[in-house]
């Protein structure tokens, strides 16, 4: 039996619907959480070097994750997310209106297949804050000056390139479940051996119902 580990992902970004951004200070940040199925736990930080909306950076997260998965060679995966949106864009219950998320989801759906047991669920808010804490970091470490001691590696990482963007497109949005021919990004991140890295460490199994609570982003 394949042993089972957990993904909390989370995403956050600066770039707010209610006024116009400042591009030049906008931020994006991904966070990520894995749980072996001993207990430990491994965390990650990245920041995104390009403009996310929240949702984008939600997805961004749960690509990241997703590569990391597969590069170590999880093949048992439950994933946690707090984004009611992503998340039921993914699983087919939300119609995807929007090109760029229609992008992301197909690479979604890409990876997915590459791992022989996965499960994607919607977590309220206050289950998935460590993974919300990480992204935020991430998202304010983003754009400090050099001249500021910073004592956490926060990685730089951009999962979509602008041509990935650029899919033929027909009438309407692209059908998620459509398989898509265009080239992926030929440099994935390097392996990391979780299991060396891990710290000892518990989770709450028992999970609350998920959240109800729309997502405008």
């Amino acid at each position: 039996m394949l042993r089972v580990w957990e993904m909390y992902f989370d995403g956050a970004s600066s770039i707010k619907r209610a006024r116009p951004p400042n591009l030049e200070k906008a931020q994006a940040g991904i966070g990520l959480i894995f749980v072996a199925p001993e207990g430990g736990i491994m965390r990650f930080s990245f920041s995104l070097t390009e403009l996310r909306t929240n949702n984008e950076a939600e997805y961004e997260a749960l690509i990241a994750g997703l590569e990391i998965a597969i590069d170590v060679r999880i093949q048992n995966l439950q994933i946690f997310g707090d984004s009611q949106l992503v998340v039921n864009q993914v699983l087919g219950v939300y119609k995807i209106t929007k090109f760029e998320l229609a992008c992301y989801d197909r690479r979604v759906l890409e990876l997915m297949k590459q791992i022989s047991v996965v499960k994607l669920t919607q977590v309220p808010r206050g289950q998935n804050a460590k993974a919300d804490s990480l992204a935020k970091l991430a998202k304010e470490m983003a754009n400090m000056d050099d001249e500021w001691p910073i004592i956490i590696m926060v990685h730089n990482r951009r999962i979509l390139e602008p041509a990935l963007l650029q899919f033929p497109q027909a009438e309407g949005i692209p059908n998620s479940s459509q398989q898509d021919a265009t080239p992926v990004d030929p440099q994935p991140p390097q392996p990391v051996d979780l299991e060396d890295q891990l710290e000892e460490h518990q989770v709450p199994k028992k999970r609350r119902k998920a959240s109800q609570a729309s997502e405008s982003w």
